[in-house]
Order: structure tokens, then sequence, then C-alpha cells
């Protein structure tokens, strides 16, 4: 794959980045460079693992599981006012004390709180509150880290409530996902040295306050613990946000937060793509199994001439070719979005395949050629760069000027 690298006129990868702008590796001159903007600040995982915090406009190089990804996200807003702080007033205590400052946290600095149990056979919590919006998607998350207890539980308080009883727990011993009650679904995530990320996500049915309980737990679906005034379990960055999945934390110190979507655009240029024939390819995973549709285009600016890959539902991946009207499409399914998927679309006249992990899975021999000096743009979002922008990680995107061989085309996309 190497060699297919040093063919291609324009390579972006989780390399650099300055103010504004997602650097390419080739072109090296800057003309292939992406606009990039966010108008807050961010979070991500730095390179050492640590939750770090990333300036307004400065495209983030996400290393979750180790290997870089570019990182781009929707707007979202922790609801919660106070998501470090557990001993502020906030957060109701029930049969239960926090301890604060008590060990290192995912950011790398001692201020992860430990919720002690009580001398006591109880429930035993603390608690926040959020207002939501009836038929919004709610996702809880916070992380944990095992002290004495081997779970814990996010649970949602009901009796007239906007969310009926229930939640889920999560074995914090061993980092694996507990019983899911009816309505709730939830994922746990290892974030290294002990901690997981723990989240639990339903739907409002009604516009309402909702309260929801960090609760210490000895066993799966069981809410109700031995407490002897000194275990507990180790908790740190609480977050709510009204969306389906969770996305990267958003610190709070007293008020909500909000922190913008990041759009990258504009990347490519007329020196480096060649129109009449080429190829774009895309390694990249969504950020959610989710139906909103997210696309990265090849394009003129319109949607006269564009080359566009589309993730359209938790499952599909859509490919498509125009040349003034509809030149070539096809439609992969039983696709896992989430995972990284290696895309490639090649054009020249009479000759438009797609390619999926190794697979050509369509080929189009009647197809008309781009006009010369068409296409000179390349945006994670639609022509416009602004709609359908691509909310995910990307660990690649690349041009060739030149369509390439179907075992290129093979090589480049095999996992």
């Amino acid at each position: 794959m190497s060699n297919l690298l040093d063919k291609a006129s324009v390579i972006l990868t989780p390399t650099a980045y300055n103010t504004s702008e997602a650097l390419c590796v080739k072109p090296s001159d800057g003309t292939g460079d992406f606009d990039f903007s966010r108008a807050t600040e961010a979070t991500r995982i730095n390179s050492l693992g640590l939750v770090e915090t990333i300036g307004i406009n400065l495209p983030r190089i996400n290393y979750e599981g180790g290997c870089g990804s570019w990182l781009f996200e929707p707007q979202s807003t922790n609801l919660f006012d106070y998501s470090e702080d557990f001993s502020d007033s906030f957060w109701t205590k029930d049969v239960a004390t926090i301890s604060s400052n008590s060990i290192i946290s995912p950011d790398g600095t001692q201020n992860a709180s430990t919720l002690v149990s009580s001398n006591t056979t109880s429930q035993q919590l603390i608690k926040g509150s959020f207002s939501v919006i009836s038929g919004n998607d709610y996702t809880v998350s916070f992380f944990a880290k095992k002290k004495d207890f081997d779970y814990i539980q996010i649970r949602f308080e009901g009796r007239g409530a906007p969310f009926q009883a229930g939640g889920v727990w999560f074995n914090i011993d061993n980092g694996t996902l507990g019983t899911q009650e009816t309505g709730y679904t939830g994922t746990i995530t290892d974030y290294g040295n002990g901690w997981y990320r723990c989240t639990s996500t339903a739907t409002a049915t009604s516009s309402a306050t909702a309260t929801i309980r960090v609760q210490l737990a000895s066993s799966d679906n069981s809410s109700t613990i031995v407490g002897n005034g000194t275990d507990g379990t180790y908790i740190w960055g609480a977050q709510t946000e009204a969306l389906s999945y969770p996305t990267s934390y958003i610190p709070t110190s007293g008020s909500t937060v909000t922190r913008n979507k990041g759009l990258c655009t504009n990347g490519g240029s007329l020196a480096s793509i060649n129109s009449p024939e080429g190829v774009l390819y895309i390694e990249a995973a969504a950020l959610a199994a989710i139906t909103e549709e997210r696309r990265i285009v090849l394009s003129n600016g319109t949607n006269t001439y564009r080359v566009i890959i589309r993730i359209t539902a938790p499952d599909t991946i859509k490919f498509f070719v125009g040349v003034v009207s509809n030149q070539a499409s096809h439609t992969a399914t039983g696709v896992v979005t989430t995972n990284f998927n290696r895309m490639a679309i090649s054009w020249k006249e009479n000759d438009i395949r797609f390619y999926l992990n190794g697979t050509n899975i369509f080929t189009d021999t009647s197809s008309n050629p781009f006009p010369a000096d068409t296409l000179n743009i390349l945006n994670f979002s639609s022509p416009d760069g602004s709609s359908n922008p691509f909310f995910g990680k990307t660990k690649c995107a690349a041009i060739w000027k030149e369509a390439l061989t179907d075992a290129e085309l093979i090589s480049l996309t095999t996992l």
C-alpha cells in the first residue's frame, strides 16, 4: 500500500494541524490542506491515553483505542452543571458520601472522586437532574473505576418522570456490560488504567425534569449493597446529552457547556485532482449507528459534478458518481458502519468501479467522463460545505489523478 500512497496526489492522515486547518501529507506545499472550524474547545484522547482539551478551531487527532484518527463530531451540550465536582449540592447524596480528589482521573490529574458507601444495607447513590423534551433521546455517561465493588449502575428515576424507572448495570471489574432493563441501552468502553466509560440511553416520554442516579452495586441486576462506611467506587466525568449516543467528554463546573460541531472542508485543488479520471479513497468509521446521512464528497462545489461516499444507516454505505445527472450508484448493506471501513471510487470514461474492504462491489462500463478542471474540492460534507456533515473518525482520505487497476484497488481497500 505504501507504493500506492506514493502515487497519490492528495493524502490526509491524522498527522498534523494548525488553527483552522487539517494539514495534508501530500501535497506538502499547503495547497491541498483542509479548512476546519469548531467555535468552542473540545476534548480528545491524546497519544498518552489521557482526556485532553483542544482549543477553538483546532482539529482533533483522537487516540481512543490506541490508533490516531481525525474526530469530527456534532454539536452537543453536557446538561449536568458539575461533571467532576460531585461534592457540590447539584449532586444529591442518598445514603452515600463523596470523597473528592482521591485518585488520578482519566485526564491525568488527581481530581476523581470516591462514591463511598454508608454502614448499612440499602440502595446507595448520588443523583442529578436535568430538563428533557418529549421524544428526544438522552445519553448519560460517566467514568468509573473499581475500588471495592464489581458493578455500578446508571438508573433513571420514574414515578411520573419523563423516563420509566430503569437502567443499566456495568461490570467495572472486567469491563463487560451487565443487565439492560427494557427501554435502556448501554455501552462500556475501556479507557485504560482501570477506568471505564459507562453509558445509558433512553427516550423521554414527556417534557419535564429528569433525575438519574449513579448507584453502587455489588452484583448484576441488584440495586442493594452491604455498605461499611469505607468501601466505594471511583467516579469522574459525568455527562448527559440530547443524543442517542455518547460523544467526547464535555467538562462542566457550574453550568451546562456546549461543544460546537466540527467541520472539515475545502481540501484539494484543481492542481491535485484530475477530473477525467481518478480515485477517491476513504478509511473511516461512523460515530454512531444512526440513520442520519453523513457524506464525504469530491465535487466542484455544486451538485453538478460529484463523487460521493455516504453513510445512510447503521449498516448501509452508498457510493455515487454524478456527471450532471445520476451516472452510477450502488448501495452496500450489511456493513458495520461504526467499524473502520476502506472505501474507494475509481472513475474514468466507461469505467466506474466501487470497492469496499477489498471487494469490487459495483462496475459501470458505460459512463460519461467528467470534463477537465471540474472536480476541485473534497468536503467531509455535501458540496456546499455545511449540510450532511460527516460525523465520525477518519484514518485516511486520499485522491489519485489516475484510475487504479483492480489489483491496486483490492490492495488499497483490503483491511
